[in-house]
């Protein structure tokens, strides 16, 4: 179903939003880890890839395809909302 230019905004933003999210939480955790005194550089070396994907995600959306925004939120979304509930735990 094609979307009206609005909801195809709506549709970015929300993309661009939840590859921001999680751009932040990947820079978060690198600095977390960076700090500690003995440091897992494999992880920070993940850390850093995985932050270098949605970058480049990021930059390659495109407000007028849909099919993109939506496989981004579907592929992406779960991670969100699985980093968004980490962040309210004790």
């Amino acid at each position: 179903m094609s979307l009206s230019p609005s909801e195809c905004l709506r549709l970015y933003e929300k993309a661009e939003d939840t590859i921001h999210f999680l751009v932040a939480n990947y820079s978060a955790q690198l600095d977390e880890e960076e700090r500690r005194p003995h440091s897992d550089r494999t992880r920070i070396d993940q850390i850093r890839e995985q932050r270098r994907q949605l970058l480049s995600i990021g930059r390659s959306l495109d407000h007028e395809n849909q099919a993109m925004l939506e496989e981004v939120i579907a592929t992406y979304g779960p991670q969100l909302r699985e980093a968004r509930t980490a962040e309210r735990r004790p």
